[in-house]
């Protein structure tokens, strides 16, 4: 998931999650990873958007996975982001038995 703005949902993170599992069965076949706004450390960066409040909507859906990652949606690159996360694919493929 990709989100350079603030989430206005109607709807809570402990539902998504379980509309996730009940789609997928286990919670470990999932690899959740979202490029979001991140608290604003040193200058800001123009036009970039910062989570002020600390209290992401999806960092919450995403820390409620055992696999996930998160990365900075104002980052100069997403490769590193990206790269990590492929080892973190293979550590759930490693792990998961299809059923």
């Amino acid at each position: 998931m990709i989100l350079d703005v603030e989430d206005q949902s109607k709807t809570k993170p402990a539902d998504w999650y379980s509309a996730v599992v009940n789609a997928k069965g286990d919670p470990g076949a999932v690899v959740m990873l979202a490029i979001e706004p991140q608290a604003l450390v040193g200058e800001e960066k123009p036009g970039c958007t910062y989570d002020l409040s600390n209290e992401s909507s999806l960092r919450q859906l995403i820390e409620m996975f055992p696999f996930h990652a998160e990365g900075n949606c104002c980052a100069d690159s997403y490769v590193p982001f990206f790269q990590d996360a492929l080892g973190l694919v293979a550590e759930a493929c490693s792990d998961f038995v299809p059923q």
